[in-house]
């Protein structure tokens, strides 16, 4: 990346190209070639993405069916199927500010170092432009729980020697529930950013803090790589959730086959009707602050750098009109 660092990286003016080291000290940062706005071959910063290459996956199947022949000619069936899947997982990238989303930072933030503040006296500067990898916080962690269960009663059978005949009501539900933890609340984090010196108690807090006392921003260092308080971890970062619930009910008549035959062969007939209603559709969406901090891998520092399955559940149908199907995708 050639726009944001681990640590930080100004991405304009005349201090463009200074990246921090693990302690907030200014150096300078090392561009690859085939620079573009955002990318390079080569050079300091961060290598996207970091996916995981393995995600964690649980599934529990159970499918059975039930069939008593009145007579030779009807049948009377019923079906029941149960499935739950569990995916845990850790989102590739971590949380970043770049783009549309730098961070604009005064000369006076409390966390400024003495040197970058005396480049930047001396270039006349008075803010900055910074893009930055937040490897001093927890990346994402999803975790998506899905349970569907299905029943079916029905019956078919034959009429008139060659018609088949099916009929059958089936009613569904599906739960999805959905968590993205340490998820990062840009504009939380933003406000802990742009830290000051109170004037009153000389403290560092936060300069929306000065004009909303009581708000609840906790500052934290963008200079460098630092230690997170669990305070600051908390303010800038949630547990988002989305909990989902489908319903769906499904009545289904079929008749077919061969009832007689002409001079050219036997003569095919067929007939269908199916009605699917979903009376109830619930869907809610939440956000929570998390409690505790989860262990995280600490990210690469600037002198550490060289310079230069979906699950699915298939249940047998009495006809190939009846389909239940519910997903959705919700972020």
């Amino acid at each position: 990346m050639a726009n944001a660092n681990f640590g930080g990286l100004i991405t304009s003016g005349p201090l463009k190209g200074t990246t921090f080291d693990a302690n907030g000290n200014p150096v300078a940062f090392n561009y690859g070639s085939s620079l573009t706005g955002s990318t390079m071959i080569g050079g300091d910063g961060p290598r996207p993405q970091f996916a995981p290459l393995i995600a964690g996956l649980e599934k529990k199947v159970v499918y059975s069916r039930l069939a008593y022949d009145v007579s030779d000619s009807f049948t009377v069936f019923a079906e029941g199927n149960y499935g739950k899947t569990k995916n845990d997982y850790q989102v590739g990238s971590y949380s970043n500010q770049l783009g549309t989303t730098a961070l604009t930072l005064r000369r006076e933030n409390a966390y400024l170092p003495a040197e970058l503040a005396a480049m930047m006296d001396d270039a006349g500067v008075t803010t900055l432009t910074m893009g930055r990898y937040d490897g001093d916080l927890p990346r994402t962690r999803v975790k998506v729980a899905n349970e569907t269960l299905r029943g079916v009663l029905g019956a078919e059978g034959s009429v008139l020697g060659g018609l088949k005949w099916n009929v059958y009501a089936e009613a569904a539900r599906n739960t999805r529930n959905l968590a993205l933890h340490h998820d990062l609340i840009q504009a939380n984090y933003v406000n802990a950013a742009d830290a000051v010196v109170d004037p009153s108690s000389g403290s560092i807090v936060c300069r929306s803090t000065l004009a909303n006392p009581g708000n609840g921003c906790v500052p934290v260092n963008v200079f460098g790589t630092n230690a997170v308080s669990d305070a600051a971890l908390n303010y800038v970062t949630g547990t988002n959730t989305a909990d989902q619930k489908f319903h769906e009910f499904v009545t289904a008549a079929s008749i077919a086959g061969s009832p007689f035959a002409l001079w050219a062969g036997d003569v095919g007939f067929a007939a269908a009707s199916n009605i699917a209603a979903r009376p109830s559709t619930r869907s809610s969406i939440r956000s929570r602050k998390p409690i505790t901090r989860s262990p995280m891998p600490r990210a690469p520092t600037v002198s550490a750098m060289p310079r230069r399955r979906a699950a699915s559940t298939t249940s047998r149908k009495p006809s190939s009109n009846s389909t239940c199907r519910c997903s959705r995708t919700c972020r």
